[in-house]
């Protein structure tokens, strides 16, 4: 599991959120106890592929969807 800095990280560095929506969420689990990749899945802020896609990316590994 990523921390909910390193995932920030990558999706700022994908651009794959607005600053509003990145603060939106910060705001959103600042007192919720729930993870950054928690919400924005729960919340369908990005998709599982999106987020998923973009982390392999970061890491130069190749995307597989085992669904």
């Amino acid at each position: 599991m990523l921390s909910n800095d390193k995932i920030k990280s990558i999706i700022t560095s994908q651009k794959l959120l607005s600053d509003a929506q990145m603060k939106d969420v910060d705001t959103h689990i600042a007192g919720h106890g729930t993870s950054f990749e928690t919400y924005i899945l729960n919340n369908n802020i990005l998709t599982e592929e999106k987020l998923y896609q973009a982390i392999a990316q970061y890491f130069n590994r190749p995307f597989v969807d085992i669904k």
